[in-house]
């Protein structure tokens, strides 16, 4: 089954900050993950973090019916907001 891994990008302006994720995610499709895997978005957040974006955030978001029509959603934020939750 292909799959779609649509990306919101939240500081799309930042060009430099694009050009950044564009890179690690081609990285991480080169390494054979599969493109919809929570374990694809972890790299390339932790790709973005050593890259000199340490308050990066990649959030996966993936439902029962999203894996039925074959698409994931990301959000990526350049810097993410804290989330005093955790």
């Amino acid at each position: 089954m292909d799959c779609r891994v649509r990306i919101k990008v939240v500081e799309w302006q930042d060009q430099t900050f694009v050009a950044t994720l564009d890179g690690a995610l081609g990285e991480a499709l080169m390494s054979g993950l599969d493109p919809d895997t929570r374990q694809v978005a972890e790299r390339v957040q932790g790709a973005l973090r050593a890259s000199g974006y340490p308050r990066s955030r990649v959030a996966y978001e993936r439902t029962a019916a999203d894996v039925l029509a074959g698409v994931a959603y990301w959000t990526v934020w350049r810097d993410a907001p804290v989330d005093h939750a955790a």
